[in-house]
């Protein structure tokens, strides 16, 4: 008897953990996006070398959305994907920053809408942070890109 009920209540929590990991994953939950804009650039600054360590490794393969003029356009294989864009962060400077994000994305049709000097707002997972210096001001940025477009001024 003490078996069956050791069944009954392991059966519970599988099915209990099983439902969390559904829900968890369903799109009615949507994952939150971290905005690179004036605020972030402004915050980020404030801290110490070894926090924005801290704070931009814990980023890592999060959602981000950040804006910019394109610099380059250009076929470059990297996480699966043949194109990327590279796209200054002008906010960033604002707060004694650089940014400079590495886009990636396979759609070719994506490269006749695009032209350097262009401003380029997109949505993407950040897959890698490559600090510039030691004073970290400076980083480079891998996302592959889930959305974006130009902005018309």
């Amino acid at each position: 008897m003490k078996i069956e009920g050791m069944i009954k209540t392991n059966l519970l929590t599988i099915k209990i953990l099983f439902l969390l990991v559904i829900i968890s994953t369903s799109p009615l939950f949507p994952i939150e996006s971290i905005v690179f804009d004036n605020t972030f650039f402004k915050s980020f600054s404030t801290k110490s070398s070894i926090q924005r360590d801290i704070y931009i490794d814990e980023l890592s393969g999060k959602i981000i959305i950040g804006r910019g003029t394109i610099l380059t356009v250009l076929e470059r294989e990297n996480y699966k994907k043949n194109y990327r864009i590279e796209v200054l962060a002008n906010e960033a400077s604002g707060n004694k920053l650089k940014f400079l994000y590495y886009v990636y994305f396979d759609n070719k049709n994506i490269i006749d809408l695009l032209s350097e000097d262009a401003s380029f707002e997109f949505k993407g997972q950040l897959m890698g942070i490559t600090p510039v210096n030691t004073q970290r001001s400076e980083f480079i940025l891998d996302i592959v890109l889930m959305d974006g477009s130009t902005i018309i001024d």
